[in-house]
């Protein structure tokens, strides 16, 4: 299991989807979300109808999904740092927000759990 991961912004709330393994992240101060941890970018996948971006990132045994960006600044190939900015997130109302993932191998983890946002 992970454990203190940071926020994948500098500040947020963090929700359980339905499936409570996923979380929501809402902000009103940052509207760039940011590298969990340290990791290599596998993918980056901008979705053709609605103009959204996904990425993955594997941070060591983990992988971790950051969907509902509006643009990433990180391309598939590169090593990312801790904190490293990776893309705008998603204008919601007068907020920003974005999805969260993680896997352990192919296993779900319970990213409410291991994620601490302030």
């Amino acid at each position: 299991m992970a454990t203190n991961l940071n926020c994948p912004c500098n500040k947020g709330k963090a929700t359980p989807l339905k499936n409570f393994t996923d979380i929501y992240v809402i902000t009103s101060d940052d509207s760039i979300t940011h590298a969990a941890l340290a990791g290599n970018v596998t993918s980056v996948v901008m979705d053709s109808n609605s103009h959204i971006y996904t990425i993955i990132i594997k941070h060591g045994k983990y992988i971790a999904t950051y969907t509902m960006l509006t643009s990433a600044v990180v391309k598939q190939g590169d090593d990312v740092k801790e904190s490293q900015p990776l893309g705008q997130m998603k204008k919601q109302g007068s907020s920003y927000a974005f999805n969260f993932s993680l896997l352990h191998g192919k296993e779900k983890e319970d990213a409410m759990s291991n994620v601490h946002c302030k």
